[in-house]
Parts: structure tokens; C-alpha cells; sequence
């Protein structure tokens, strides 16, 4: 997990730092925030750097809409973000096998539950089509998933699973669309695979 976090700060920190070094004038708040930063760090407060940087983060995340960053098949449910085991391309599964979907959205809302803890949820509407678009099954609302999370988390995944009982073989396309529970923003995606004999 931490080369991971290192990978996305050191990311986010070049592209804000080309930000910052066009100048501040008539900058925006990224721009700005990224300069604070670039200041705290030079001055040896670190963790308040990163506290602005992370100011630049939220504004830009807010933003932006919701993206589906990645999502393929898996062997088996993802045990966390990133812990996975990706099927094997082209995605071929036996009849009656599940298929596991794994999800990592980017730019999704929180919301608040009764006692005031952040949520992320999501609602999930599947279709199932040929390889020339023929809609074989479609249902809205066909999952709802989502978790309770302490702090605003980026690091946010789904698993999703779909049952493929009474499907034959061939090819198909899976079709989601996830809708923000706790926005108005929404992102579709599609994998292809193949159903063997």
C-alpha cells in the first residue's frame, strides 16, 4: 500500500508542483495550495505539505466526475484495495460460473449516516448484451453496494458479482453503470468475455 501511496503522491505532487512553478499570479486554488505546499516543504514541515497538497486533492476530486479508474475480472472477490488476482485476458468462464468484477471508482461523494459517519455507496445497474449490442437481460438497481468510511478514503473499491446460471456458451458483454449515492454523478464501463462449452 505504500508504494502505491508513494506512486500517487509523487504523481499528484509533480503535476501540482508544474502547476505551481508557472507562477501564482491569477493562479487558482490548486495552483495556490500547491505553492503553500512547496513553501512548508521547504521550510521542513512535511506534514503540513502534504496536509495542502491533500487541500489540492479534495478541490480537484469535488470536481471532477466520477471516473471508473479501473475495473476487470478477478479469480476471486479483491480481499482489499488493490489485493487482487486478475482473470487472464481474453475473460473466458464456464457456464454457470460467477463472474467477479472488481471496481475502482475516483470522484464519488459521501454522504452521512444517522449517527453522522461518512458513507460511499453506490447504486449498480447491469446489462448484459452480444458482441453487436442485443440486449439479452438489463436491470436498474441491479446491486446496491457501499461502506461506512472514518475519513473522505480515495482508496475505495468495489466488488461486484454476477451469476451467469442458464447462460450459454458464446460471447457477451457485461455493462454497469455506477450512480453516486451521494451525488448526481454516475460513470459506465464494460468487459467483454466468453461463456466455453
Amino acid at each position: 500500500m505504500g508504494e502505491i501511496m508513494t506512486g500517487k503522491l509523487l504523481a499528484l505532487l509533480l503535476a501540482i508542483s508544474a502547476i505551481a512553478l508557472t507562477g501564482t499570479a491569477g493562479a487558482g486554488p490548486i495552483a495556490e495550495k500547491a505553492t503553500e505546499a512547496e513553501r512548508l516543504l521547504d521550510g521542513g514541515d512535511a506534514a503540513a505539505a502534504l496536509d495542502r497538497l491533500n487541500e489540492a486533492m479534495e478541490i480537484a476530486w469535488d470536481a471532477a466526475p466520477l471516473i471508473v479508474r479501473k475495473a476487470l475480472y478477478l479469480e476471486q472477490k479483491a480481499s482489499g484495495f488493490g489485493i487482487y488476482v486478475e482473470r487472464s485476458a481474453p475473460a473466458t468462464f464456464r457456464p454457470g460460473e460467477k463472474l467477479f468484477v472488481y471496481v475502482e471508482p475516483v470522484g464519488y461523494g459521501y454522504g452521512r449516516d444517522a449517527v453522522g459517519s461518512r458513507l460511499v455507496g453506490f447504486n449498480v445497474d447491469f446489462t448484459l448484451t452480444d458482441p453487436d449490442g442485443k440486449v439479452l437481460f438489463s436491470k436498474d438497481d441491479f446491486l446496491q453496494v457501499g461502506s461506512p468510511v472514518r475519513y473522505k478514503n480515495r482508496e475505495f473499491f468495489l466488488n461486484l458479482t454476477v451469476n451467469l446460471t442458464g447462460l450459454g456458451p458464446g460471447n457477451y458483454v457485461s455493462k454497469f453503470r455506477l450512480r453516486d449515492q451521494n451525488s448526481e454523478k454516475s460513470a459506465a464501463f464494460e468487459l467483454p468475455f466468453s461463456l466455453a462449452e
